[in-house]
């Protein structure tokens, strides 16, 4: 969401310039601090849990090949 810079993982270019917004641009830097703590309410261990289990359940009713 907006809590990140969104960047190519495998473009080192794109992570150098992500590193260098980060290093210069303190708006851009309170900004992403600012939306961390939003965006990490969004999510919650009850969720992740119920989650993990329907995905589980859904692998053990899988037909196996």
């Amino acid at each position: 969401a907006d809590a990140a810079l969104h960047f190519d993982p495998d473009d080192e270019n794109a992570i150098a310039n992500a590193l260098a917004v980060l290093a210069g641009d303190a708006q851009v830097r309170e900004r992403l601090i600012a939306a961390g703590p939003l965006r990490a309410r969004q999510f919650s261990w009850e969720t992740t849990a119920r989650e993990t289990l329907n995905a589980l359940r859904g692998a053990l009713t899988q037909d196996v090949l």
